[in-house]
């Protein structure tokens, strides 16, 4: 599978879903995180309707602000975490910016 970077557009709506991906690191209830997480896999795969460059199942889960908040759903867990540059990505996201990221993309 190969890679590549794509640009994360910062839309009102993809603003408002990284800026709260960022706020639920103090969030104890995983069933909250879970459905905030439907919500954020909804936009992106839509991402087209929505602003974004791309759409589709690998961009919905591997763009930042689904990851940020599987790193919660981890945390919660208690599982090992990585990709912690999400975060930064997101708060770039909910002040108004642009970002690159790395996606998977299928055959």
């Amino acid at each position: 599978m190969a890679t590549k970077r794509v640009s994360i557009k910062a839309t009102d709506e993809a603003r408002k879903l990284a800026a709260k991906a960022t706020e639920i690191q103090d969030a104890c209830n995983p069933l909250a995180v879970t459905n905030f997480l439907l919500t954020v896999l909804r936009h992106f795969l839509d991402g087209r309707e929505h602003g974004q460059e791309y759409s589709g199942s690998d961009f919905a889960l591997q763009n930042p602000v689904s990851i940020a908040v599987l790193n919660k759903l981890n945390h919660l867990a208690d599982t090992e975490q990585s990709k912690t540059e999400c975060f930064t990505a997101c708060m770039d996201l909910a002040d108004g910016r642009d970002v690159e990221w790395e996606v998977n993309i299928g055959p």
